[in-house]
């Protein structure tokens, strides 16, 4: 759906089973966002900074909104149509969100001993060099390599950012 003029003006109603929705339901929010973003970012691997608006109304949910952006990139797949410059297009997408003074930022990154190096974290300590707004989740801990130390994620041993 969309705003309009200050209220909600829905596109499609899916009704899900409460309280938990079943694999269909699943199914087919999951098709209706990608022929929203086909609609809106044309095929392949392209983005739109316009968003696509899913209103849940349940008695099961909390009330948030929640901004699903784009993972940061370090080549444009071109073969797969997207723009040689996306890198550069969801680093922005990315920032106009982050930047907000009221955003929780979820910064998710796969675990692995260089995560210092990880360009989403950059960006994360550009905008929240605190961490005050920054939740971090670790990601791909099951593929670690062998010998790699999970608890050096999880405590402040100095070697990893615990301010996230």
């Amino acid at each position: 759906g969309t705003y309009a003029g200050g209220s909600w003006q829905a596109q499609r109603t899916i009704i899900l089973t409460a309280p938990t929705p079943s694999a269909s339901d699943i199914t087919q929010i999951r098709r209706e966002i990608e022929a929203q973003t086909n609609a809106l970012a044309g095929p392949g691997k392209c983005i739109a900074s316009q968003p696509i608006h899913l209103r849940i109304h349940s008695a099961y949910v909390p009330d948030l909104s929640l901004v699903d952006l784009p993972g940061l990139t370090q080549m444009a797949l071109t073969t797969q149509g997207q723009p040689r410059d996306i890198k550069e297009q969801i680093r922005a997408l990315v920032l106009e969100h982050i930047t907000k003074p009221r955003a929780v930022i979820l910064a998710v990154l796969p675990a692995r001993t260089d995560l210092e190096a990880d360009a989403a974290l950059e960006l994360v300590k550009e905008v929240d060099p605190r961490g005050e707004r920054t939740i971090g989740v670790l990601t791909k801990v099951d593929l670690m390599n062998q010998g790699s130390d999970i608890a050096s994620f999880l405590v402040d041993d100095g070697r990893t950012p615990s301010d996230l």
